[in-house]
């Protein structure tokens, strides 16, 4: 696993604010010394960390190999390694990957970029198709995990190589589109009139423009959208609008 994180230097090396001055304690243990410490800051690259990860999934299937990102934004600086090998190095070179990124992702009132690890942009990576239901050979498997079950058994069906993964009315599973699951579950309540698509991220992100076309298409149904509404920043970073969006989301989809 690999994430993006901080190291503290304190008591390490003192810095003179002054003369800019540097002293390191460990390097005046004794006279006698032979060995001493030296630090310095290397890059901290995710496209480097991601690029390494793809590799060991190449070299060796029987590894659950996990790229952990702090927050969901981090993907951004290892974009390279994303779009030319992770979603289509299978398609160009018959090289299957069974690497997992972990994308933290939900909006927890934090700040913009730090609220989102753009959905939206995985699922317009995807082959998955709009107007036929898609196979187990998707470039990619999307799933957003709402429970730790979930999350176990997403992780477990990756190690044994199941493809295909159980659909709730949650959706947590968006790419392989469960055709078929959500075909089953609405056949239980055939007195149904009216489907919403509820999320939270704004209209132009997550799985609302991936999911709409599809319900349509192949269920025969045009679903009602709530969410937040068009942004082109991630979040809205302003705690009372973050509150209200909130609020906004639950009654437009839990109405009293």
């Amino acid at each position: 696993m690999c994430g993006r994180g901080t190291f503290s230097h304190r008591h390490a090396m003192l810095v003179d604010q002054s003369t800019d001055e540097m002293f390191v304690p460990l390097n005046t243990i004794s006279e006698q010394q032979k060995a001493f410490l030296e630090i310095v800051n290397s890059p901290l690259s995710e496209e480097a960390c991601l690029g390494f990860e793809y590799g060991m999934s190449v070299e060796n299937p029987n590894h659950l190999i996990i790229w952990e990102a702090q927050f969901g934004d981090f993907f951004n600086g290892a974009q390279i390694i994303i779009d030319t090998f992770i979603s289509s190095g299978e398609a160009k070179w018959l090289m299957q990957s069974d690497l997992v990124m972990l994308l933290p992702h939900g909006y927890d009132g934090a700040g913009p970029e730090h609220s989102s690890c753009r959905l939206e942009r995985f699922l317009q990576l995807t082959d998955s198709k709009e107007d036929a239901p898609d196979g187990d050979s998707v470039n990619m498997h999307i799933v957003n995990p709402t429970t730790p079950a979930q999350y176990f058994h997403s992780l477990r069906q990756q190690v044994t190589m199941r493809r295909v993964l159980v659909a709730h009315c949650a959706c947590q599973s968006l790419c392989p589109f469960p055709y078929e699951f959500i075909r089953q579950e609405l056949q239980k309540f055939p007195e149904v009139k009216e489907f919403i698509w509820s999320q939270e991220e704004h209209r132009n992100m997550g799985a609302w423009s991936f999911v709409a076309p599809r319900f349509e298409n192949l269920l025969g149904i045009k679903l009602k959208y709530v969410g937040r509404k068009v942004l082109a920043a991630p979040a809205v970073g302003i705690g009372k609008i973050h509150q209200q969006e909130v609020t906004d989301i639950l009654n437009g989809t839990l109405p009293k």
